[in-house]
């Protein structure tokens, strides 16, 4: 594609970031820093310099062979007084150099429980279904190395595996409770099920209901509160 229109429609999007708060943009732009004297540099550079974003990665991080390197991944911050390290992995094995940087940020805590609205669940189970789905048509999009017919594609299968019927609000949430993960949302709705298995096998004349099935949802709560106390206390 175009570089200027790029770099023209990236500006814009930088512009709608939130202001006053920690901006951190990595990825493989293409565009090689080593090349000073391109004017396509130039214009890379001046488009995150101008919003106060500054590269943290100097060092070469494509090589093809032994004679040719490049510096075209990167990662650019408004906060370079919180990177306390930043650069690249070696010896991968690969072309591209993996990049890495590490930040002492304060993420502050939550002064009281919010509801959010949940539109998609990114569970084991949604996400599996996401990669048979997309597995086979992506073979065809990398042959003609179509970029918006990927987006499209990635953005389909994430609508048709993981967007929940119907959205939901809910306290129980990353932002209520950093220690919650999708695994560990799967195993409260299971051990839920397990709770129901066993209360549908009580009665007038079994008021305890199955043992074998009340035995089953006792181990399994006892560990996954073992789990969820774990995760707390990190």
């Amino acid at each position: 594609g175009s570089d200027d229109k790029f770099l023209e429609d990236f500006l814009s999007l930088i512009e709608q970031f939130p202001k006053n708060t920690t901006s951190i943009i990595m990825g493989d732009f293409n565009i090689d820093l080593f090349k000073k004297l391109q004017p396509v540099v130039e214009r890379f550079e001046d488009v995150f310099l101008s919003q106060g974003l500054y590269p943290l990665i100097s060092l070469s991080t494509h090589t093809i062979g032994s004679s040719s390197s490049s510096c075209i991944d990167n990662i650019f911050t408004n906060a370079i007084e919180k990177c306390c390290l930043s650069g690249t992995i070696d010896d991968m094995g690969i072309h591209h150099s993996p990049i890495f940087s590490i930040f002492d940020l304060s993420l502050g805590t939550a002064v009281e429980a919010t509801i959010q609205l949940q539109e998609y669940s990114y569970s084991q189970k949604n996400i599996e279904a996401l990669a048979q789905e997309l597995n086979p048509e992506l073979i065809e999009v990398y042959k003609d190395l179509e970029f918006e017919g990927f987006f499209q594609l990635f953005k389909d299968g994430i609508d048709q595996c993981c967007k929940l019927k119907k959205p939901k609000y809910s306290k129980r949430n990353p932002i209520n409770n950093p220690w919650i993960t999708e695994s560990i949302i799967d195993a409260i709705e299971h051990k839920n099920d397990l709770y129901s298995d066993w209360i549908r096998t009580k009665s007038n004349d079994s008021t305890t209901g199955d043992p074998r099935l009340y035995e089953k949802f006792s181990k399994y709560r006892y560990s996954l509160k073992k789990i969820i106390k774990s995760q707390k206390a990190r």
